[in-house]
């Protein structure tokens, strides 16, 4: 098993590395996971994201989770005018945020609306 793979859940790059030294020994994903000691759906997935078996490029999917984690997040009504508008008729309606998420998930119009304060 890799120790320092990442830090807590997330794959860092020696553990990207190693599954890339794995696949280019045709390694199944089942014993790089457990050369890793992460689930075979973690690498699965990393595997896919990064383009598959013949494409998977340790250094750029790791530039790539570090720039999918980077903080602060564009907010999901700042960037869709449509799902905003939603919203705001909601609460124009004096609907609570719960109810307009609710709504909005029922309709299939976004079920990614936060109704947390921030």
């Amino acid at each position: 098993m890799v120790r320092g793979t990442g830090h807590g859940r997330r794959l860092g790059a020696q553990g990207r590395g190693a599954i890339a030294a794995g696949l280019a020994r045709g390694d199944s994903l089942a014993s790089i996971a457990r050369f890793l000691g992460v689930a075979v759906s973690t690498v699965s997935r990393e595997v896919a994201a990064g383009g598959g078996r013949q494409a998977y490029d340790p250094q750029a999917r790791h530039a790539q989770a570090r720039a999918a984690r980077a903080r602060p997040k564009a907010r999901v009504l700042d960037s869709n005018d449509q799902l905003r508008a939603l919203v705001v008729q909601g609460l124009r309606q004096r609907w609570s945020p719960q109810q307009i998420s609710r709504r909005l998930a029922a309709d299939r119009a976004c079920s990614m609306v936060c109704v947390s304060p921030l």
